[in-house]
């Protein structure tokens, strides 16, 4: 589906510390890669959309994406929840 470009497979990403993930998804996204994510990505994973090119990212049907509120010193904060989801919209392409 990509052709001969250099290629990063996700299998399984249970989520973290969200600033170790924005660093990672930024190189990643700087790298030029495609990105397959082939299984779990959840929590902080999801924020791989904000970074990664959508034309740059698929998922197999066997991909998930578990999404949770954010929590901003120890509480429920739905406005910054909102601001993550809309900046993680992109339509989600499927192998074939």
């Amino acid at each position: 589906m990509f052709g001969t470009n250099p290629r990063t497979k996700l299998y399984f990403e249970p989520g973290g510390f969200l600033p170790d993930y924005e660093k990672r998804w930024k190189a990643l996204a700087e790298s030029g890669d495609t990105v397959e994510i082939r299984g779990y990505c959840n929590s902080a994973c999801t924020m791989i959309m904000a970074y990664v090119p959508s034309e740059k990212i698929c998922f197999s049907e066997s991909a998930s994406l578990g999404f949770h509120s954010a929590q901003v010193n120890g509480k429920l904060d739905l406005e910054v929840t909102t601001k993550m989801l809309r900046s993680c919209t992109h339509k989600s392409l499927l192998f074939r």
